[in-house]
Parts: structure tokens; sequence; C-alpha cells
């Protein structure tokens, strides 16, 4: 098997490299996505929601969290990443001291709670979300 998956529980399987190099931006420093980074990303969410706020629209953000995030207990011991570090749960925390913390929708928790039901991402590759959209949001 390839380097960029992991074979995790009961033939999960989770993409870990490819370009994305996906288990580094669980690191708060990773050059890819550190918290400094994400801190820009906050700004920009900041800079959007004000302007649209402006012109009468109501803005809304989300993030489709990674495979590796919802599905941690599926990870072979010892798990390879800190679901709590993802990029989604690290951007949701840095946006909940801004006053535009209301444009943030999170996915994650929502995710994590259906995970044991009907599968929201395909068990094996491709990587990307199955289900989670029909989800209902409340």
């Amino acid at each position: 098997m390839s380097t960029d998956v992991h074979a995790g529980r009961d033939g999960w399987l989770f993409l870990i490299g490819g370009s994305n190099k996906v288990t580094t931006l669980y690191d708060r420093q990773s050059r890819l996505l550190s918290d400094a980074k994400l801190h820009h990303w906050v700004k920009l969410i900041e800079a959007r929601a004000r302007r649209l706020q402006g012109m009468g629209i109501q803005y809304i953000h989300l993030n489709v969290p990674e495979k590796l995030t919802i599905y941690d207990h599926q990870l072979a011991d010892p798990p390879i990443v800190d679901w709590r570090l993802s990029p989604a749960v690290r951007l949701q925390e840095m946006l909940q001291q801004s006053p535009h913390a209301n444009v943030w929708l999170d996915l994650v928790a929502p995710l994590r709670a259906a995970r044991d039901g009907e599968p929201l991402y395909f068990k094996t590759i491709p990587i990307g979300p199955r289900r989670a959209a029909l989800l209902p949001m409340a």
C-alpha cells in the first residue's frame, strides 16, 4: 500500500499524504497550514462578513472537515493525528474570539455525531464527502 494511505480499522483507508500532505494540516506549526496562516483566514472571513453585512447579506462560512477529523475512531492505534487539531476545529476556535463568530457553521460536531450511522465519507479512496451534504442542519 502507498505511504500516502493509512490503513485503519475494519477496512477504512485514509489519505495522509499526496499533494495536500494531509497529516501536516493537524500540526499548529505546519508550513502548509500553521496557526499563523489560519489567523490570516480569520481576518479574511471577518472582512467578508463586514463587507457583506454592509450590503445587507448574511454571510455563512463553512469548512468541510477531513475524513480523519470525523472518523478518527477508525484510525489504527496509535492515532496518526489528533482530530482536535484539524484545520476546521482550529479555525472555529480562532473565530470564537471574533465579533463575527456567528458566521461560522460548524460541521465537525454534527458529522461526528452522525458518523456511526449511514457512512458520511467513503470507507476507501476516494476521500471526499459522501452523504455529509445530506445531513439536515438545524
